[in-house]
């Protein structure tokens, strides 16, 4: 795990704490955890798209919740009717995760 310390950037920037706050929330999930890969990206002054990657999953196994200012977003495979499939190898990690983000 990488540790990045944005301090000596904060000392010039007086009167900046909030855009200090979303840039250190965007390097940073608040479950610190690092699946499933993820990309915030921002596409104007005051909008912000976060793209994750969740191999395997579909709309229906992630669920989307936002309460006091905190975007959470659960994703786990369903059990799902595999009778007539059979794997040769299974590679594409289905685990569950829980990824939350602060607005």
């Amino acid at each position: 795990m990488t540790n990045l310390s944005l301090a000596p950037l904060f000392r010039h920037s007086i009167g900046f704490d909030r855009f200090n706050d979303l840039f250190e929330a965007a390097l940073r999930n608040e479950s610190g955890s690092s699946y499933p890969p993820y990309n915030v990206e921002k596409h104007g002054d005051d909008q912000y798209r976060i793209v994750i990657a969740a191999a395997g999953l579909q709309e229906d196994d992630l669920e989307l919740e936002v309460e006091r200012g905190v975007l959470t977003v659960r994703g786990g495979r369903r059990e799902k009717n595999t009778d007539s499939v059979t794997y040769l190898h299974q590679g594409i990690a289905q685990r569950a995760f829980k990824l939350s983000f602060r607005l």
